[in-house]
């Protein structure tokens, strides 16, 4: 069932229930007059709504009740447009930083998520987790829910019919309740949505419960045997053998005191709608000054109500003698309006840096050195959020390879439930620049053709931050100048046909033929 299809009628009850705690502000995490409001079922609920609807641009849509009674409630502008919304561009902006690119399913120490600390077994383990949870796809879905709703959990599936331990990544408005212990681990879950049966085409309610001692599926208020065995047989309820609920849950931001965390944007809500009012109001009057209304005088027999169809034509009219018309425009200063529009906007940015990245572009200054100064808190933003996904995607990795050895799946026969306990599962998700400043290919082969009017000694240290194998530093600047040419020609071949040996020289000089931009400080930053 696709990711954001899964609430049901689950979303819309608690969005009912929790109106009247969002109308008094109950959505921010330091209400005092709602203390619990921020971790209860139907406020939460009711925040992953209003998340949506700013993230889809949807929120001021007038035929939806929600944004009519958003309108009355929060005083916007009746005709308010969501025409600067920049949640959606956002939540893209940690999707690409977070795990942006592909997973490297080769040895894991480099892609989107790269593993480090772990042995050859736990890759292997880890790989097959990644290959049968579909992981390239699902982590994009890991880090919206985060961004988006403030909450990310993973579900360890234990498939026992296909003999398969995957990650699931969540809806958080999947999870009807919640409860952890005093260091953040799941101690209960329950799992409630609707579904349509095909068999008997009817809807109903699926729920299941997990707790450290059982797992337990109903279909409505009763059990019903959705599972099966390690025999095969069909299972409503069952021991839980693992000792733990296979659920972790993530947070884009921790909020003190509270049990689920705040989105990339939930102090911005007020100051979009802001914005959006202004513009709205700004872009209407401008739309009246184009068009206006006419006010005609000394004259009878006029038309003065326009049909829908004919309010945009500029309509000629012939007026008796002694008759004037004349328009009514309101004096608006378009520009200071302009002017205050924009200082709003980049009041809104100051709180989400992360957007400034625009502003940037603007100034022409796109070298990682400038890009870093001038992203310096919106990089510590996103390297604060990485850190909350990252601990809480190895410890699901963690669950999956212990669960896939308990049940003797295929390549986790070296784990089992005490692997943990041993250390045996110990890893973790290296750090990576959120800003990408290393030399590209063409740049690194243009050094290396450079490199051999270098003294020795300063081709070693430039080869060693090229990352070099020292092998290769030696081979490359030890005995006479022809074979350290030829050393450098290697390795620019090498580097050029990425290891097939195709590249083409020039004649007589041993050197590749490719040649690229030396003034790699003046290169434009990889954005992705």
């Amino acid at each position: 069932m696709p990711f954001f299809q899964r609430l049901g009628t689950s979303i819309v009850t608690g969005f009912s229930a929790g109106l009247e705690a969002w109308r008094a502000g109950a959505l921010s995490p330091s209400d005092t007059q709602y203390p619990d409001s921020w971790d209860r079922l139907e406020d939460r609920l009711t925040r992953y709504i209003d998340a949506n609807h700013y993230f889809n641009n949807t929120v001021y849509t007038s035929i939806q009740k929600y944004a009519e009674q958003k309108k009355l409630d929060t005083g916007l502008y009746k005709h308010i447009r969501p025409i600067y919304n920049p949640v959606a561009r956002l939540v893209g902006i940690y999707r690409a930083k977070v795990y942006g690119g592909q997973l490297d399913l080769e040895n894991l120490e480099s892609g989107a998520i790269p593993i480090e600390a772990a042995d050859e077994r736990l890759r292997d383990a880890i790989r097959q987790v990644w290959r049968w949870s579909n992981w390239g796809s699902q982590k994009t879905e890991y880090i919206d829910a985060g961004a988006t709703f403030g909450d990310a959990p993973i579900k360890v599936v234990d498939d026992r019919e296909r003999g398969q331990v995957r990650l699931d990544a969540m809806h958080p408005g999947l999870f009807q309740d919640v409860d952890f212990d005093d260091v953040g681990n799941v101690t209960r879950v329950v799992i409630a949505y609707r579904y349509f049966d095909k068999q008997s085409k009817r809807s109903y309610w699926y729920r299941e419960v997990i707790d450290e001692e059982m797992f337990r599926t109903f279909r409505g208020d009763e059990l019903y045997a959705y599972h099966v065995n390690l025999e095969g047989d069909p299972v409503a309820e069952w021991p839980n053998e693992y000792g733990f609920v296979p659920v972790v849950w993530g947070k884009h931001r921790a909020v003190l005191g509270k049990q689920f965390g705040a989105n990339s944007f939930h102090a911005s809500y007020r100051k979009i709608d802001h914005i959006n009012g202004l513009a709205s109001v700004l872009h209407d009057n401008v739309r009246k000054a184009v068009n206006p209304v006419w006010a005609v005088s000394g004259a009878r027999d006029m038309k003065t109500n326009l049909t829908r169809t004919e309010r945009d034509e500029m309509l000629i009219l012939q007026l008796p003698e002694g008759g004037s018309i004349n328009p009514m425009v309101a004096t608006i200063d378009i520009a200071g309006s302009l002017a205050a529009l924009d200082h709003s906007i980049k009041e809104l940015e100051a709180d989400m840096p992360e957007l400034a990245l625009h502003r940037i572009r603007e100034s022409g200054n796109l070298t990682a050195p400038g890009v870093k100064a001038g992203w310096a808190d919106a990089i510590d933003r996103i390297e604060e959020a990485r850190g909350n996904y990252d601990s809480t995607l190895a410890r699901a990795q963690q669950m999956a390879v212990a669960i896939g050895g308990h049940n003797g799946y295929g390549g986790f026969e070296p784990f089992d439930l005490r692997s943990y306990e041993r250390g045996d599962l110990e890893h973790q998700i290296a750090e990576r620049p959120v800003i990408e400043d290393s030399l590209s290919k063409e740049q690194t082969i243009t050094f290396l053709i450079q490199a051999t009017s270098l003294p020795v000694n300063e081709k070693k240290i430039a080869y060693k931050e090229l990352g070099i194998p020292q092998d290769d530093i030696d081979a490359a600047t030890e005995g006479q100048v022809a074979q350290e040419n030829a050393a450098i020609a290697a390795l620019v071949n090498e580097l050029s046909t990425g290891g097939n040996g195709n590249a083409s020289t020039d004649a007589g000089t041993g050197q590749a033929g490719a040649v690229g931009n030396s003034e790699a400080a003046n290169q434009p930053v990889n954005e992705g």
